[in-house]
């Protein structure tokens, strides 16, 4: 892949030959072009792997596992999609590690898995399944219980917008 990044590298330059072609004399110009080529093929080529590779993404590791945690706000839903996605990056990941992974920040769902020990990360999934479950029954619980704090507020408001009148 190196050679064909010089070689077309090297092409760009291509319109620059046909002019110094017609305004250097032809022993300058093929002096030019050994120098060239040999100046291309060791500081253009590296400057120009070296701009590009910066930008590469690299392929994420096991050890990536480790540092994803679940957020404060975030809900067991959302974190174990963000876990599941950044396992599918990492094709060579083991059971073993997944779970170790997974399992090492607290919470109830890992106090449940540390009294029945899951045997492979689908175990860990299904016990997820139902704390994600548990967890969407009480944000539905809440937002409908703040609703009728809401109301409850409104309608004092309008009694005493009332008495007052």
């Amino acid at each position: 892949m190196n050679a064909l990044w010089r070689k077309n590298f090297l092409l760009t330059f291509e319109h620059l030959h046909t002019y110094l072609l017609t305004m250097v004399p032809l022993i300058q110009f093929n002096k030019f072009v050994s120098l060239k080529t040999q100046h291309c093929s060791t500081e253009f080529s590296s400057l120009f792997q070296h701009q590009f590779a910066s930008s590469k993404k690299y392929k994420k590791s096991t050890i990536s596992l480790f540092g994803i945690k679940q957020e404060e706000k975030e809900t067991l839903r959302a974190y174990v999609q963000y876990f599941n996605a950044t396992i599918l990056e990492i094709p060579t990941a083991h059971q073993e590690v997944i779970v170790s992974a997974f399992t090492l920040h607290g919470g109830p769902l890992i106090e449940s898995l540390a009294k029945k020990p899951a045997i492979d990360f689908l175990d860990v999934l299904a016990q997820a399944e139902k704390y994600m479950n548990l967890e969407d029954a009480w944000l539905v619980k809440k937002n409908e219980h703040d609703k009728r704090k809401e109301n409850k507020l409104i309608s004092l408001q309008e009694k005493r917008l009332l008495a007052t009148m």
